[in-house]
């Protein structure tokens, strides 16, 4: 382990994604916005998915929605977090927000089980 906690590079892993664009509509205002979703790999083996929707409500500036879930390999529920990321004019500000309170909350297919079970079935 190297200073600040970094692997050397022998023991680093190799993370890719994969991406789909889609368009979709705001519930709360009708806008049409742009949603880039997709499947996570660690050295070429499924781990989780993602999905990302840059769709602003707030004065101060742009509004960006994260959505991550993980394969649980137990077999367990997958691992999920849903982000809120706030744009000003000079910084971002993070926010993890609760499950059920997130856009994400009635997202069906894509970030539940059934969807990591089919990203692990198709890279099987």
């Amino acid at each position: 382990m190297l200073a600040g906690g970094t692997k050397p590079d022998a023991e680093v892993t190799d993370i890719a994604l994969d991406r789909q664009v889609l368009r979709q509509s705001c519930p709360g205002c009708g806008s049409e916005f742009v949603v880039v979703r997709g499947s996570v790999f660690e050295s070429d083996r499924p781990i989780g998915l993602y999905l990302i929707a840059l769709h602003g409500h707030t004065a101060g500036g742009r509004l960006a929605h994260l959505a991550l879930a993980f394969i649980d390999e137990s077999g367990a529920r997958p691992a999920t977090a849903a982000l809120c990321v706030e744009t000003a004019a000079d910084h971002f500000q993070y926010t993890v927000v609760d499950w059920a309170e997130s856009p994400w909350k009635t997202e069906t297919g894509w970030l539940t089980s059934t969807g990591l079970r089919d990203l692990h079935d198709r890279h099987a």
